[in-house]
């Protein structure tokens, strides 16, 4: 084995969870961002259709948009950092804090979400779901932080 694999035991972990959550990130702002576009070029009658089928406004649907944008860009930053530093053990404590922080970010999201709608199932499924990645991401940081505690 060679000394950089030693020194970094789960940078292939966090790579990969780096690189999957680069790609959630990217993708989900994106999606955040063209409904935000979307919500605001909508025709007023369509969107006061809209606004009573859902029970929010059209305002407060850009507004959670505009979070998640902001929460998609952090996440694609997290994980640009996981694949940089999957190599370097004495940077998995920050990884790993930075992992922690999606993690509650996402149990937020869903406990926040079924508090205003309901506990449903479907929520259990939706946080399981989206703690997966951020889960391996943080294993992965965790493993490089214990190798950089050992050595």
């Amino acid at each position: 084995m060679e000394v950089a694999a030693m020194e970094a035991a789960g940078r292939k972990v966090l790579k990969v969870g780096g690189i999957l959550m680069a790609v959630i990130g990217v993708f989900g702002a994106v999606i955040a961002v063209s409904g935000i576009i979307g919500y605001n070029n909508m025709d007023p009658s369509m969107a006061a259709d809209m606004e009573k089928i859902m029970g929010v406004t059209i305002r407060d649907l850009s507004v959670k948009l505009m979070v998640s944008t902001v929460i998609c860009v952090f996440e694609l930053v997290v994980g640009i950092l996981g694949i940089a530093f999957s190599k370097k053990a004495e940077k998995g404590a920050l990884c790993f804090i930075l992992g922690i922080v999606i993690i509650v970010f996402q149990a937020g999201s869903v406990i926040y979400g079924s508090l205003r709608t309901g506990f449903t199932a479907d929520m259990i499924l939706t946080l399981v779901a989206g703690l997966i990645i951020p889960g391996v991401y943080t294993f992965g940081a965790w493993r490089n932080m214990r190798s950089a505690q050992q050595a």
